[in-house]
């Protein structure tokens, strides 16, 4: 008895053992990962979810004092983890490699966001590993849960030398299958059904928080968006983006359009692209589309050296240790597409790939914020000067709007072996930065960067995730987490 109720004890003050530290920092709360992202459920707690390499996970209740509330540990390759019903779920697959991701069996897992308590687990799609298929989910604002499965015409095993890499590539691109599954709060299956193969080439679905469903094809030269009201297996209507595309290296479809629903109006879909026109110019391009009655806007950006240098001489200084916006033209694309009350925002930079002794080397430009009305009207554009070059690793900034402010933090290089993070606050009213710094890296690695995925944005504070890479697997870090103030 004395000896459960002294383990008791040390569990309970272990997260405040652990968060008592110099500065703000908390070293190694994560050890191992391979991924993370966070799951906010209120301003006090939030999920992480880190992968493991061993085909286990851990889902992690945190709390604004960088406290854990509790810990789930569970077996499978998590893809997603979101609200439902007032729970969390996770989708995760039985196994996962390196060389073939995920295979083809996926389990559900239903979990208590105040105690963490594992409610329900639940196989919900299993077929032969034959083919490589991928998965997706959506639960909207948390009142559905949506599973997709798209198979591919490619086997899971490349074989060297049978197939080029281009025509193994055209085998990935092309679509076989498509099936959607709905499931209840017990993981029951409630709807099940095989939507439209469109021909060409399968690009994305998405669903807004009605249930209403789009997929996206890229059928020649054209876009194609099907909508699928809420509750029907086939497609109401359909609508084109009027652009002409060719799939190529500077074009492919699926990282290269980002798609946004309208909480206010279910029969709005908004889209955002980067593409080169006939000049081979980069050109962000920002569309609208109503389902009710078939009217479309689109707006376009110049993305060319005049246009990108007359912004970065328009650029105000705020900080003047950060007075150098780097601006690129090549391989352009979008990063981030939000709708928030009357405005829409884009993002978009430059990520640009290169080898080197270290391996494949990613260097990514400024990232440029465009912000528009709902007409799609262009009201402020402005310069998040960050930016990066980093060996075998494409890293991700983190986003969140609170009280019309757009928090953003990106991984900013500031010398030849440190890596820092930049955190800028822009006020949506004014297109103005109220605030842009670098963050302290005091007791942390200067290797170590930032996963936006995995911020923990609380209430008044957040904590930024420092992943320090394995020596020999580079693949595995440690993370370290940083609170800061908006």
């Amino acid at each position: 008895m004395y000896k459960t109720l002294t383990t008791l004890i040390i569990v309970l003050l272990l997260p405040i053992l652990t968060f008592a530290q110099d500065d703000n920092v908390i070293k190694d709360f994560v050890e191992k990962a391979t991924d993370i992202s966070s799951l906010k459920i209120n301003d006090h707690l939030n999920v992480l979810q880190v992968t493991h390499e061993d085909n286990n996970f851990d889902l992690i209740g945190v709390n604004d004092q960088m406290q854990i509330v509790w810990k789930t540990s569970l077996k499978g390759h998590p893809i997603k983890t979101a609200i439902f019903k007032g729970n969390v779920v996770t989708v995760a697959s039985t196994e996962y490699d390196l060389t073939r991701s995920t295979n083809n069996t996926f389990n559900a897992f239903l979990t208590d966001p105040s105690n963490g308590n594992l409610l329900i687990q639940k196989q919900i799609y299993s077929s032969p590993d034959t083919y490589q298929e991928y998965q997706d989910v959506s639960t909207g604002d948390g009142n559905f849960f949506k599973f997709i499965t798209r198979q591919a015409a490619a086997k899971r095993i490349y074989t060297f030398g049978f197939l080029s890499v281009a025509a193994y590539d055209n085998l990935l691109n092309k679509t076989t299958d498509l099936e959607v599954q709905e499931f209840n709060d017990k993981l029951e299956t409630i709807n099940d059904f095989k939507p439209q193969i469109a021909a060409g080439t399968y690009i994305k679905t998405v669903w807004n928080k009605y249930g209403d469903m789009y997929t996206a094809w890229l059928n020649g030269p054209t876009v194609e968006i099907y909508r699928y009201n809420e509750g029907k297996t086939e497609p109401s209507n359909q609508l084109n983006i009027d652009v002409a595309f060719k799939e190529n290296d500077k074009f492919i479809p699926g990282n290269s359009i980002l798609f946004a629903t309208d909480d206010n109006n279910r029969n709005v879909l908004y889209y955002g692209l980067v593409y080169y026109n006939e000049d081979k110019e980069g050109t962000l391009g920002v569309g609208k589309f109503d389902f009710s009655n078939g009217k479309k806007l689109f707006m376009t950006e110049l993305l060319d050296k005049a246009s990108l240098k007359e912004i970065k001489k328009n650029f105000t200084v705020i900080n003047k240790k950060i007075d150098d916006p780097n601006l690129n033209i090549s391989d352009l694309a979008i990063r981030y597409l939000k709708v928030s009350a009357d405005k829409v925002i884009a993002t978009t930079s430059s990520i640009q790939e290169g080898n080197s002794n270290q391996g494949t080397w990613v260097k990514e430009s400024s990232t440029l914020i465009n912000i528009y009305d709902r007409d799609l009207n262009l009201k402020y554009q402005q310069v998040f000067p960050a930016g990066y070059g980093y060996p075998n690793a494409v890293m991700h900034s983190g986003y969140t709007i609170l009280n019309n402010k757009l928090n953003i933090v990106s991984n900013y290089k500031t010398g030849l072996s440190t890596m820092s993070v930049l955190y800028g606050v822009l006020d949506m009213s004014t297109g103005n930065w109220d605030k842009m710094d670098i963050l302290s890296k005091k007791k942390i690695s200067n290797a170590a960067y930032l996963n936006g995925d995995g911020v923990l944005w609380f209430g008044n504070l957040f904590f930024i995730p420092y992943c320090q890479p394995g020596v020999i697997k580079n693949y595995r870090y440690d993370i370290s987490f940083q609170q800061n103030q908006y």
